[in-house]
């Protein structure tokens, strides 16, 4: 049993916040525990068990017990200078939950600095993994200051490996930015297989959902990322050759990367399929993806349809043809009627219109429609109203 006696010292000496041996108030006092200390009222308590003064005087882990001088909290060992609150750790000096005391919820926004809620807790809020301890956006997979938790700092010796604390197993310890994952020295800051820390590897999806490890130069954070991205591409997405793209919608990468659905049959990637409106799949050969007067998109076979002849929106002049064959607009069997700005001038009868399935040239028997002829024997004569100007048009004058 150790028995030590000392006057007891105030000032300097009552702020030493560990001992080797007792400090009593009467030189006839002892103190009969292996690592005493003089607390509060003159009584001398072990730091390494005594639940109320745990490691330094006043440190309480009520409800939690005492054990080499950390708290210990429904089975679980506190960092050093964290208490129990509602059977959980909690670090008084940055917990925004439990600011100063158990229970002391900092408002939302503020932080929690040196146990008071004071100043902005992370503006912008945090990303990427990263966490608010304080005012401060960390990565508790691997900040030694804060690992697993706000506040949990690491011993000496000791790295933050997935939220953990461990004694590195590389010999010689790795030097920053390299990670000891195993008993290998990894540079962490671009390792795709241990992106930031040990384990984390950026190529695991099926395809893999990033393609590379990059350290971002303003934040400093280290993360996987899809061609510069700021993070690795969402759940729903693939990461290709031009960033992260949602397959199920993305025309140009629809259903896998690189995939483009054709504009002519399709207009729409829908469940990362290349669709034609409420058609369903794209256009078979020799049709199109063309819209109706409403503007609802459907497959038209363009190598007879009038209003589409041979692409979207060709429609045929009913002036100069009555159908579509082949993609190509005509009257009957021939090629559509002459038609252009010059054959509105001079003699109307350089111009045609399409009657009955023939090209028939505008004249007097064929004036302002098929069949509708002038009155020649009143003096009636066939002439051009808008010369040079299509559509050509025509009338018997006078």
């Amino acid at each position: 049993m150790v028995k030590t006696r000392h006057a007891l010292l105030f000032g300097a000496a009552a702020a030493v916040l560990t001992a080797v041996a007792a400090r009593c108030t009467d030189p006839g006092d002892s103190c009969d525990v292996p690592d005493p200390m003089i607390c509060g009222d003159d009584r001398c308590v072990d730091l390494l068990n005594d639940p109320e003064n745990c490691y330094q005087c006043g440190l309480s882990c009520t409800p939690g017990t005492c054990q080499s001088g950390f708290c210990v909290c429904g089975g679980r060992t506190c960092g050093r200078g964290d208490v129990c609150c509602g059977g959980d750790c909690a670090g008084l000096q940055t917990d925004r939950n439990n600011c100063g005391r158990c229970g002391i919820v900092c408002p939302s926004g503020v932080a929690c600095t040196a146990g008071v809620c004071s100043g902005e807790a992370c503006p912008g809020g945090c990303s990427g993994g990263t966490t608010c301890c304080g005012v401060s956006c960390v990565d508790m997979q691997t900040d030694r200051n804060n690992c697993g938790r706000c506040g949990n700092v690491c011993d000496t010796g000791e790295i933050c490996e997935s939220g953990t604390c461990l004694v590195s197993a590389c010999a010689p310890p790795c030097t920053l930015p390299e990670r000891c994952c195993g008993e290998t020295c990894i540079d962490v800051t671009s390792d795709t297989a241990n992106c930031g820390y040990c384990g984390n590897d950026c190529l695991d999806g099926d395809p893999p959902r990033a393609d590379s490890c990059v350290q971002d130069p303003t934040t400093e954070r280290i993360h996987c990322s899809c061609h510069g991205s700021a993070d690795r591409c969402r759940t729903e997405q693939l990461c290709c050759e031009t960033g992260c793209k949602t397959v199920a919608s993305d025309r140009d990468n629809c259903g896998a990367c690189g995939v483009v659905c054709d504009p002519l049959v399709t207009n729409a990637c829908q469940g990362g399929e290349c669709v034609c409106g409420d058609t369903g799949g794209p256009c078979a050969a020799g049709s199109a993806c063309c819209p109706d007067g409403e503007g609802v998109r459907h497959c038209v076979d363009i190598s007879d349809d009038i209003l589409n002849c041979g692409g979207c929106g060709n429609a045929c002049d009913p002036l100069y043809t009555d159908s579509c064959t082949a993609g190509a607009c005509t009257c009957g069997t021939s090629p559509q009627c002459r038609r252009g700005p010059g054959l509105c001038m001079g003699d109307p009868g350089l111009a045609e219109r399409c009657c009955s399935g023939t090209c028939t040239h505008v004249d007097e028997a064929n004036c302002t429609a098929c069949g509708v002829p002038c009155d020649t024997a009143a003096g009636q004569i066939c002439e051009s109203v808008s010369p040079g100007v299509p559509p050509c048009t025509f009338r018997c004058t006078p």
